[in-house]
């Protein structure tokens, strides 16, 4: 396999089935003309006796310079958990054999995913501590939020999949996840002197959901939000010289594109630009669930109005929406 754009076979290397390639690092030009040092790496997964059948995986491109104070050090943390993320990667034949028992594939893959990640947090929390002097150190752990998307709907009765066999598998998932975050506290904090002050905060928490809403599609029929073919991408773009909004999914946000603070803004301040928000409202809290006509949005709001629910400023959209409990913008699975 060569991966050189200038194709010198002397710098390639050869793949066997199951087995990956060594890390290669490349030096890369953004848009903005950075130049940033990446790696990444192949592992083939599949490769018919014939060769008529590939399938050919790459990692993530990791950057390994330019996001890290001090300089270099970056580098350092991806040297210390780059073994955490080959595609063959070992864990623990029980953490695989518990996911796999109680969701089998899926819960297989997702343990699998949690191991790894309190390795990968452990490893670079123990380096910094002995080669950095901090005074505040922010851990993100992330598992939970991955284990809420595939599961978490496998708890709720009304979920159209619901039953009581799922439901228990899924709760051991859970239960699992715990233990294994549990582990991890463990251990950072063995690693930090005594008086170190240790807080455990939750970021945001979630809801059982299955029904998928477009909000999108419904400014579009109503001539708020206009779309035009990008032949080259292959794909529709949002047209903002015939638009006079713009939605966002997460955050909920709908911006008037307004003249003056918009590039391309077409709404004047002051009586359309108030008029088009209205009319904003009027569409999203009309959009009704075709199997029992309820409405699906709880609140849409103008922004002023939303500072008691913490959102304010000038980040925050002209408009904003939430949905009730069951309904979502984008993962038809939690």
């Amino acid at each position: 396999l060569v991966c050189k754009e200038e194709k010198d076979t002397s710098k390639g290397f050869r793949l066997r089935r199951g087995k990956g390639s060594p890390w290669l690092t490349f030096d890369v030009v953004t848009k903005d003309e950075k130049k940033l040092k990446v790696a990444f790496r192949f592992f083939l997964r599949e490769l018919s006796e014939d060769g008529t059948k590939v399938i050919l995986l790459r990692s993530g491109i990791y950057g390994l310079s330019e996001w890290s104070e001090p300089r270099g050090i970056g580098e350092s943390i991806f040297d210390r958990i780059k073994e955490l993320l080959y595609e063959e990667v070992s864990v623990p034949s029980k953490i695989q054999r518990m996911g796999a028992e109680y969701m089998g594939e899926t819960g297989a893959r997702v343990m699998r995913h949690v191991y790894l990640q309190n390795e990968r947090c452990y490893k670079i929390f123990k380096y910094l501590s002995e080669n950095v002097k901090w005074d505040l150190f922010i851990l993100h752990w992330h598992p939970f939020d991955g284990v809420n998307h595939v599961f978490l709907g496998d708890l709720y009765p009304q979920m159209p999949h619901y039953s009581e066999e799922r439901a228990d598998a899924a709760m051991k998932i859970f239960e699992a996840t715990y233990e294994l975050f549990d582990d991890l506290v463990g251990k950072l904090v063995r690693v930090v002197p005594k008086d170190t002050l240790i807080v455990l905060v939750s970021d945001h928490a979630a809801l059982p959901s299955w029904k998928v809403v477009r909000p999108h599609i419904y400014l579009a029929q109503e001539g708020l939000l206009s779309y035009k073919w990008h032949s080259e991408k292959g794909k529709f773009e949002i047209d903002l010289k015939d638009s006079y909004v713009f939605p966002f999914i997460e955050p909920p946000f709908v911006w008037v594109n307004l003249e003056g603070r918009e590039v391309r803004g077409i709404v004047k301040q002051g009586e359309e630009y108030e008029a088009i928000r209205e009319h904003v409202i009027d569409t999203l809290m009309d959009l009704r669930d075709p199997d029992t006509n309820e409405r699906v949005m709880e609140l849409v709001l103008k922004k002023e109005d939303c500072a008691p629910l913490g959102v304010h400023g000038h980040r925050a959209g002209d408009v904003v929406y939430y949905l009730k409990p069951k309904y979502q913008f984008w993962d038809g699975n939690l």
